[in-house]
């Protein structure tokens, strides 16, 4: 890293915008109907928390997102599928 980018991380450690950049992907759960449909398939199951946090908060943000119930439970029926196939998005 450049001088100038070490320079930027320094101050963004000291003034809370390096530990505040992440924080809403630190803190996302699983939700009880996602850890239910992922309890119903065994792939999905034990794969899931094979994966990182950082591999596992893009299926989290995006059924979270949804503004429709049904969108919601789509999303998640498709995403148990494809953890099942130990696919990641």
């Amino acid at each position: 890293m450049e001088p100038a980018g070490l320079k930027a991380v320094e101050a963004a450690k000291q003034d809370g915008r390096w530990d505040a950049a992440y924080e809403r992907q630190r803190k996302t759960e699983v939700s009880a109907d996602f850890q239910t449909a992922l309890n119903k398939h065994r792939k999905a199951k034990s794969f899931f928390p094979t994966l990182s946090g950082s591999r596992q908060y893009p299926f989290l943000f995006r059924f979270t997102t949804a503004k429709k119930a049904e969108t919601r439970a789509h999303r998640i029926r498709i995403f148990v599928e494809m953890l099942e196939k130990s696919e990641t998005l």
